[in-house]
């Protein structure tokens, strides 16, 4: 393409980022940013950076990757202190954190070594921008108001979490992400904490709703724009002990609820949107800023790569909205993980920890038993009731898993976990009426009643009518239920999540029927604590 003007939009992690690397792929091009802030003040403490994002800075700019790893503070393993004990899970991260401001003076620095125009406290108009500039690219975070101009073009969609966070930093450091459950007369409060600087660590902290209200907190930003001392100070004494006394220290840190984007389109006309203000990944996941520079990165090689402003956007699009719809679901389905960390305070530590692994579907259990295998095998052996798994291949390890014993009742046991035709002592029937009988007619045989589950929200109201449904067959005489439903493994996924929600709240007896090809979910499902029983599908490929 010919010279082109480039107007940018917020200066945070992902418009800065994108300047860069425009203005190295097309010294000719005017390129300017503008922040209505300055990089000095700004939000937030420490933002993680995995290892396959340091890769990808690698390939696209070597001076910035190099010096982002000089500024970073690796955190290889991570722990939980649980009120049953404290676990170590070894070969957690093969990337760094590092901290907010000295990234967003890094990258301020070198795009100005790049010739990149910066202008500070410059508060930008979209619609005016548009009419004097090639390309338009949105960059101004979750809360975008200029994304908020273009809202039908771009069909955005727009949602908060029910949980609420709070995000602040302590003079303590640590040398591990540290996760830490605290139950308190109000609800329990979780904190994802890790080290940013060889000082400094941030602590991310969520807790319901009425957990926090019940405290006499407040959700939502201070007429002043300060931060919520009064937030600040009760969360240090709770969390004293991580603490080791020393207080929480706030940066504009109140209690807010976390916004979930997503856009139909990420461009119209001549503008484009990137990071944040195209879509979020929850702060759970640990890959805000890593999803911010990635799509930084798609657009500029897009740009490159194509003759034409149009096309280069459609190829971005084309190239970035794979991962970043793998990246929203796995968060989405990490931050339900979290607002019922509460439902998992009873297990064995190990199991807790496979729990929290395998929570967002992106671990397989030949990672989990290569990267902890201890971790995995001390989960199995809770599972089979002390008995301990040999040194197996990971099929192997399936197989051992699957044939643990399991106590229904106190006079019923099962000799295996997985079920199916040929499990003469498990009966499933339609609904309550049959299961009354089949109690009747086969006192010592397990009844379970299938229940077809199809939502992707195992916490949200639907899901609460099928939990309702599960309380009615127990009441009938079942011994639990069988969630059945579509075989794709984002359906079984769902199950297996819902599951674990039958079965903390009611203490029924869950199996859950999926595919053979997805064994490996039902089996870490089994590891971590979401269900008791596994049916695999016919010979016909259905899922009954």
């Amino acid at each position: 393409m010919a010279e082109k003007i480039v107007s940018i939009i917020g200066g945070g992690p992902a418009g800065l980022y994108a300047a860069r690397l425009m203005k190295l792929r097309r010294p000719d091009w005017s390129v300017t940013v503008h922040e209505r802030s300055t990089h000095d003040d700004s939000f937030g403490f420490g933002v993680s950076l995995t290892g396959r994002a340091l890769a990808s800075f690698r390939q696209a700019d070597e001076e910035s990757h190099q010096e982002i790893l000089a500024l970073g503070v690796a955190a290889p393993s991570a722990e939980f202190r649980l009120p049953t004990g404290t676990v170590r899970i070894p070969g957690f991260s093969r990337g760094v954190a590092v901290a907010r401001r000295d990234l967003l003076g890094l990258l301020v620095r070198l795009c100005r070594a790049s010739g990149v125009d910066l202008r500070e406290g410059s508060t930008a108009d979209v619609d005016e921008l548009r009419r004097h500039s090639d390309i338009v690219v949105v960059a101004d975070g979750a809360g975008s108001p200029s994304r908020s101009r273009l809202r039908e073009e771009l069909g955005v969609r727009e949602s908060f979490a029910r949980d609420a966070f709070i995000w602040c930093a302590a003079e303590v450091p640590l040398d591990a992400a540290t996760f830490v459950p605290i139950e308190t007369e109000h609800g329990v409060y979780a904190t994802h904490s890790y080290p940013y600087t060889s000082t400094m660590s941030g602590h991310v902290i969520e807790a319901s709703l009425e957990t926090v209200q019940a405290a006499g907190m407040s959700v939502g930003p201070r007429a002043d724009g300060g931060s919520d001392m009064v937030a600040l100070e009760y969360l240090s004494e709770v969390f004293s002990e991580i603490l080791k006394g020393q207080p929480l220290i706030g940066n504009r840190s109140v209690w807010g609820r976390f916004r979930w984007v997503s856009c139909e389109r990420w461009h119209h006309d001549r503008v484009v949107v990137i990071g944040d203000a195209a879509a979020t990944a929850h702060m759970s996941l640990g890959s805000g800023t890593k999803h911010a520079m990635e799509s930084a990165i798609s657009l500029a090689d897009a740009l490159v790569a194509e003759d034409s402003v149009p096309d280069a956007f459609a190829r971005y699009e084309q190239w970035q909205r794979p991962a970043t719809a793998e990246l929203q679901d796995r968060s989405f389905r990490s931050s339900l993980w979290w607002q019922s960390i509460d439902r998992r305070l009873d297990l064995a530590p190990s199991r807790l920890a496979v729990s929290y692994l395998t929570r967002a579907g992106a671990m397989s259990l030949d990672k989990l038993l290569a990267s902890a295998g201890g971790l995995t095998t001390d989960a199995a052996t809770a599972v089979g009731g002390g008995a301990t798994p040999p040194d197996l291949d990971p099929a192997a390890f399936e197989r051992w898993v699957l044939e643990r014993p399991l106590s229904v009742r106190q006079d019923v046991e099962l000799a295996r976990r997985l079920i199916g035709p040929d499990t003469s002592d498990v009966v499933t029937v339609a609904g309550e009426r049959e299961a009354r009988e089949q109690r009747h007619l086969r006192p010592g045989a397990v009844v379970l009643v299938d229940l077809t589950v199809d939502t992707g929200d195992a916490w949200g109201d639907e899901a609460a009518a099928v939990v309702t449904r599960a309380r009615a067959c127990l009441a009938a005489g079942a011994d639990g239920v069988r969630l059945v439903g579509k075989p794709t493994r984002d359906a079984l996924l769902d199950r297996l999540a819902l599951a674990e929600r039958i079965r903390t709240t009611t203490r029924a007896t869950v199996a859950v029927s999926g595919p053979d090809e997805h064994r490996t979910d039902l089996v870490e499902g089994l590891l971590a604590g979401r269900l008791d029983l596994v049916e695999f599908p016919d010979r016909e490929g259905e899922v009954r």
